[in-house]
């Protein structure tokens, strides 16, 4: 993204390229400390936001 952080509570859009019939990405969140949370082939057409939420031990995703 060209960002060193994204500070907690901030909102950041992202654009994935839809050209053609890309719909299936990974997405990856990587850590300062180097974690890093990870899902595979998630289908962006089906959804208009991607929220992430990280609770202090575990990241989790929610499509709307």
């Amino acid at each position: 993204m060209g960002r060193a952080a994204v500070p907690d509570g901030t909102t950041v859009n992202i654009t994935f390229p839809h050209g053609g019939k890309a719909c299936h990405f990974d997405i990856r969140v990587t850590y300062n400390d180097g974690d890093k949370a990870e899902w595979t082939n998630i289908d962006l057409c089906e959804y208009e936001k991607i929220a992430l939420f990280w609770d202090g031990k575990q990241t989790r995703a929610v499509g709307e």
